[in-house]
């Protein structure tokens, strides 16, 4: 809901700074233009006017193309851009940045977003030569404040940003385009939003009944110590990245960027009222000591990875049987994927571990009073990679439609591990299997060693949580795909077979 919002916000504050490449404000303001134009926006300006060494323009209008699928605009009161003598042209926002964008989503339905940019005491500061030039940002606070809509209800939003600052270089390339490279900062980040509307009926629309079931919630998060540090490339030529990535990526368009946070939190808050008039509420809250997102961009594919440390989780609500809390000291995760369409089979690759995961004692005691488990941090992992032929670019929005095949189609797929560690039991896993045009039936071999799982059941017994009776039954069935290690009796290993008749073999026995 709230992505048009985000990246039109971040593209005003990044963009802005891209096109101020010239010396004098008359050139800036000819930068600034073209730039705009090239990504595909219309630019109006309503008065303009010159007196000295300012130039001043009033309502300023950045809009999305005639032909965009939807409408976008956002509007400056006043563009000042001032010759500061010593080399340096400083550029300055007055007053609110209006912001606006209608668009429908894949079902038909009208969707966008109201909001106004506050940046008062804002100031960019630009140096160098035409060529390669420098920007300084300096913004004490910025303030946004909207409204998403869609079908659904309605969804205030309001982040602020204290002591934002940063540098921007910009080198230009031969035959057009450029280079950048940012390092953008904020003390503070501060976000709330909320929502209310309808909820979803069986088929996923909203429940519009004379007694329509109703959801809300609130949120606030609060987030210290940001930093955006990143690259990009823009090729020559003009660029239609918001209605055509796809092709953009093709003419070479490229970014990556990095963003980490310090101490970070959040609250929630939900409830719900049914079509009988059943009110159900929820809370919950996250905090963590520092996250990192990183992501990358280009014809190549997409990257996409993030760590968190140290995380607490807690959770409760009406409809859960107990309050729940957990910690993480350490969550990571790396996704490497080809977007755009290719005949040959591209590689991919996924990593995700969560490492120290802990229950709450009072979890552990509302079904483990007697501590007869082992309460060891569990650890999870897992590690794969293979190869998959793109059949339409994933990028653009109506990607999917685009063709009647499966979007990815798997070529090849390597287990490179999967592991579990949790309540005294380990399990690891890996292999190798290939697919062929019916990705459902792979060929190949997954192979893995399970340990500590018959301790587990006798304590799940001991504890009755599994009734004795069932017990002879679960082990029979574990036998039909584990066998035991000889010298080691509590552990078993496992291997099934996937054969390109459809069959599947687990440690030499028929069980498809």
């Amino acid at each position: 809901m709230f992505r048009p919002l985000a990246t039109s916000a971040l593209a005003l504050i990044l963009g802005a700074g891209t096109a101020l490449a010239d010396v004098t404000p008359a050139e800036v303001w000819e930068s600034l233009e073209r730039t705009y134009t090239d990504m595909g926006y219309q630019v109006g300006v309503g008065a303009r006017s010159e007196d000295g060494d300012t130039l001043r323009l009033e309502n300023v209008v950045l809009g999305a193309a005639q032909d965009a699928p939807g409408q976008f605009s956002a509007t400056f009161p006043a563009i000042v851009l001032t010759d500061a003598g010593d080399g340096t042209v400083r550029s300055v926002i007055e007053g609110d940045i209006a912001l606006t964008s209608r668009a429908p989503d894949r079902m038909g339905r009208e969707g966008g977003f109201d909001a106004v940019m506050q940046m008062p005491g804002n100031e960019t500061l630009s140096s160098g030569t035409p060529e390669e030039m420098q920007h300084r940002y300096t913004v004490p606070e910025l303030r946004l404040t909207g409204t998403a809509l869609d079908s659904e209800g309605e969804s205030p939003l309001t982040m602020v940003l204290t002591d934002f600052q940063g540098n921007q270089g910009i080198r230009q390339a031969t035959g057009g385009g450029n280079t950048q490279s940012y390092d953008l900062r904020a003390a503070r980040m501060q976000v709330q939003l909320s929502g209310q509307g309808p909820a979803l009926d069986a088929e996923g629309e909203p429940d519009t009944g004379e007694a329509a079931a109703a959801e809300s919630f609130t949120a606030d998060i609060t987030a210290e110590q940001l930093a955006l540090v990143g690259t990009g490339t823009t090729p020559g030529g003009e660029l239609d990245f918001e209605n055509n990535p796809a092709e953009a990526l093709r003419q070479g368009l490229t970014m990556d960027g990095r963003l980490s946070v310090g101490p970070f939190s959040a609250t929630m808050q939900s409830s719900r009222r049914s079509v009988e008039g059943e009110e159900t509420s929820g809370t919950g809250t996250a905090a963590a000591e520092a996250g990192e997102i990183g992501f990358a961009l280009s014809e190549a594919g997409l990257t996409f990875e993030g760590t968190t440390r140290n995380m607490q989780v807690e959770g409760a609500g009406d409809e859960m049987p107990m309050p729940l809390s957990y910690g993480v000291a350490t969550g990571t995760a790396r996704l490497v994927m080809p977007i755009l369409r290719a005949e040959a089979p591209q590689p991919f690759s996924l990593t995700y571990a969560l490492e120290g995961i802990t229950l709450d004692e009072s979890l552990w005691a509302s079904f483990d009073p007697e501590s007869q488990l082992p309460r060891d941090p569990a650890n999870l992992n897992i590690d794969l990679s293979g190869e998959a032929v793109i059949a339409t670019d994933l990028i653009n929005a109506d990607g999917m439609e685009q063709t009647e095949e499966l979007p990815i189609q798997p070529r090849s797929l390597s287990v490179n591990r999967m592991a579990l560690n949790a309540l005294g039991a380990t399990a690891e896993f890996g292999g190798q299997l290939t697919f062929g045009e019916d990705p459902s039936q792979p060929v190949g071999t997954l192979s893995g060693d399970i340990t500590g799982i018959n301790q587990l059941l006798d304590t799940m017994v001991a504890m009755g949580v599994l009734p004795q009776e069932q017990l002879m039954g679960t082990r029979m069935m574990l036998a039909m795909f584990a066998r035991p290690v000889e010298g080691e009796p509590d552990r078993l290993r496992t291997e099934l077979e996937f054969r390109d008749d459809g069959s599947i073999f687990a440690n030499g026995q028929q069980v498809q």
